[in-house]
């Protein structure tokens, strides 16, 4: 940590991710007030602070969580870890936990923040230890190390602090499901057995997990051999649609399909079972929010009984099932894919509808002519969606394909072939209207 800093305000950057509780930057006359002490109590604060203390000298290491080298977030959460206490591993997601305090209510063991030398970014966390000083494990000074806020230099730096004693990162459970197979079953036990294990990168179990790491330990757990790397696992198994999911499958996060991000597994009920770096463990989450935003796809691994659909239920979902193959293919208006290797809207749908045995004019508008009106109410898998863009005056101008669970598969923009929800605020403005085309 530098201790040559310009003056300035902490950034309103830094002061939002810590949220609008906090106060202006550190001044000892004043706005930080040294707090007054029980004589004959020691809090938990005090013990954590103490145990904290007692670690200075500990080496620094990039993702470390144990006295062999610690980071910054990873010295916090052994130190919170100790007192049994669950946080985040992730510096912007500890920013966000507990209660934001006041300068004026900070007391030992509460967690500090301080920004980058001369930028809006967070860069270290710290556990207090009263009479204004601080511990915090950093590469410059080699590990865990004593500062104190009377330097100007980190006086400078303070973001805010949080009071996170009571809060503990809620680990999610495994949903109650019936009617899945014994080896389904099983795989459940086996991810039951892990949930609230730490996230480890390169790791595998039986105490440390990544995502991949995760997939494979479960499925060896039930004598199914899963490869170890990302890339090898997205490989394995029946490529299955997010309407289709069952308790098992693999489930897999990215930007495209060359650049992976995660793997999880579908436990049903929606939720997924993950090692999750920014949380810091394995847990049981819902897959929306961020994980909505990332999901690229999901294989089968294990042979379960398919539910019975009917005809039309199952040429959509091959529809649906070929357009993912082309997950992240670029587009480029006008493209006709066999010969530019891109898609527009209008291709992509009539190049995946052709490999099914359908098809479809060439244009959006004029496919939008094409099958039977059907209302927004009433969409099902496999029905053509359409919209307008900026710059079509209210006129069709763009199609996707229908998947279920109020998304669409399409191709547009920076991400070429990709889902987005006909919630999202511009979808939902620039709808028209939705034609079925499979009888």
């Amino acid at each position: 940590m530098g201790k040559n800093i310009k003056k300035r305000a902490v950034s309103t950057a830094a002061k939002v991710v810590l949220s609008a509780a906090l106060v202006a930057p550190l001044t000892l006359s004043g706005g930080w007030s040294q707090p007054v002490q029980a004589a004959t109590t020691v809090s938990q604060g005090d013990q954590i602070a103490a145990f904290a203390e007692s670690l200075d000298g500990k080496p620094y290491r990039s993702g470390g969580i144990s006295p062999e080298g610690f980071s910054g977030p990873g010295f916090v959460y052994y130190v919170y870890k100790h007192y049994g206490i669950d946080l985040p591993r992730d510096l912007n997601q500890l920013a966000r936990t507990g209660q934001a305090l006041k300068t004026s209510e900070v007391q030992p063991g509460d967690l500090v923040f301080l920004t980058e030398k001369g930028s809006d970014k967070l860069e270290h966390v710290g556990i207090y230890l009263g009479d204004y000083k601080f511990v915090v494990s950093a590469p410059g000074t080699g590990g865990v190390d004593i500062h104190t806020f009377e330097k100007e230099a980190l006086k400078e730096r303070y973001a805010g602090a949080r009071r996170v004693i009571g809060n503990t990162v809620d680990m999610g459970r495994l949903p109650d499901v019936t009617g899945v197979s014994k080896q389904q079953q099983q795989l459940l036990n086996a991810l039951d057995g892990v949930i609230g294990k730490p996230y480890g990168n390169n790791q595998n179990g039986p105490v440390y997990f990544d995502g991949e790491g995760l997939v494979e330990y479960a499925y060896e757990k039930i004598g199914v051999s899963m490869p170890s790397s990302l890339e090898s696992q997205s490989q394995k198994g029946k490529l299955v649609s997010r309407t289709s999911l069952v308790v098992g499958d693999v489930v897999f996060f990215g930007t495209s399909r060359d650049n992976l991000l995660s793997a999880a597994i579908y436990v049903g009920d929606g939720k997924i079972a993950i090692a999750s770096q920014d949380i810091g463990h394995v847990v049981v989450r819902d897959m929306n929010g961020i994980y909505d935003r990332y999901y690229l796809g999901a294989k089968r691994i294990l042979e379960v009984a398919e539910p019975v659909k009917d005809s039309r239920e199952e040429l959509a979902d091959a529809i649906i099932e070929t357009g993912l193959k082309y997950w992240g293919t670029p587009y480029k208006f006008g493209a006709e894919y066999p010969t530019s290797g891109m898609f527009d809207c209008s291709s992509f749908t009539q190049w995946i509808f052709y490999k099914n045995g359908i098809k479809l004019p060439r244009t959006s508008r004029q496919q939008a002519t094409v099958g039977t009106y059907v209302p927004k109410s009433q969409l099902e898998k496999g029905d053509l969606v359409f919209f307008s863009t900026s710059y079509s005056d209210g006129k069709i101008a763009h199609v996707g394909v229908y998947v279920g669970d109020n998304k669409f598969l399409h191709t547009y923009g920076k991400n070429g072939v990709h889902y987005s929800s006909l919630d999202s605020k511009w979808w939902k403005s620039h709808y028209k209207t939705a034609r079925r085309v499979i009888e």
